[in-house]
């Protein structure tokens, strides 16, 4: 998701700190699709003088939050690490979630993922290694241009009305691969299906060669969190795909009632 614009900051409201703001940003540029920009690669992205994105980079390296590498590039530094491990064992639902996912990974050895959407975007709050040989480097998960994956569609299913009214204006029909269902009305059946079945698959919609399942996760009746496995689809035939449709489930039930 492309960060907001110089001339359309984010929080431009009254009241709004512009150098908090931009700062902030910054540190939103960096994602697991792109997580090394240049000093000039940031100034041309928000419209700024070098002087002036110098100055944030800067202050952001002093306290550790980037790190600059040996050619000038900056990456996330340790201390966001840090923060994020605070974060994690502060997160009741993380928590809990913790308690079905690792039952899963050792079930299954394949990536075990929890994911959170805040508006648009979908954030992998803790994520379980596959034990295998081969393994899979990252799940992308979107919302934004299209959803393809488990945990993209699910979070789009169980989202309000008022929500998925909002979220659908921003979607832009994408094939990533040829078994990507690319229409507003294809999409919609599948996220009536979704509805009816408590859980989603992607098989091979959004990488080649790559099958997932997704559920929801209940708390206080709204969906925000979603719980996926995915693996290489070779490693994961039928028989293993139903029981792990039937694990996850029994997961999104436990980890649900906990939550409520």
């Amino acid at each position: 998701m492309k960060a907001t614009s110089k001339s359309n900051p984010r929080g431009s409201g009254a009241g709004a700190n512009s150098t908090a703001d931009r700062a902030i940003e910054i540190l939103l540029l960096f994602s697991q699709d792109r997580p090394i920009w240049t000093s000039n690669e940031i100034s041309e992205y928000f419209e700024m003088p070098r002087s002036t994105t110098y100055r944030y980079l800067t202050s952001l390296r002093a306290n550790s939050l980037i790190v600059q590498d040996a050619r000038g590039a900056f990456n996330l530094g340790p201390r966001l690490l840090h923060m994020a491990h605070v974060a994690r064992i502060c997160n009741p639902i993380v928590a809990v979630a913790t308690e079905v996912m690792q039952p899963l990974s050792e079930q299954f050895s394949e990536v075990v993922v929890l994911n959170e959407r805040l508006g648009s975007e979908i954030i992998a709050l803790h994520r379980i290694e596959s034990q295998a040989r081969i393994v899979l480097k990252s799940t992308r998960t979107h919302l934004t241009p299209w959803p393809a994956t488990g945990s993209a569609k699910v979070l789009l299913a169980f989202a309000s009305k008022e929500e998925s009214a909002e979220l659908f204006e921003s979607l832009t029909p994408t094939r990533y691969t040829t078994h990507t269902i690319a229409t507003v009305a294809g999409l919609r059946k599948e996220l009536q299906s979704i509805r009816e079945t408590g859980f989603a698959t992607s098989d091979e919609e959004r990488d080649d060669d790559v099958w997932g399942a997704s559920v929801p996760l209940f708390h206080g009746g709204e969906c925000a969190h979603a719980l996926s496995l995915v693996g290489p689809k070779f490693r994961i035939p039928p028989k293993t795909r139903t029981a792990i449709i039937d694990a996850l489930l029994d997961a999104s039930r436990h980890v649900s009632a906990q939550l409520s």
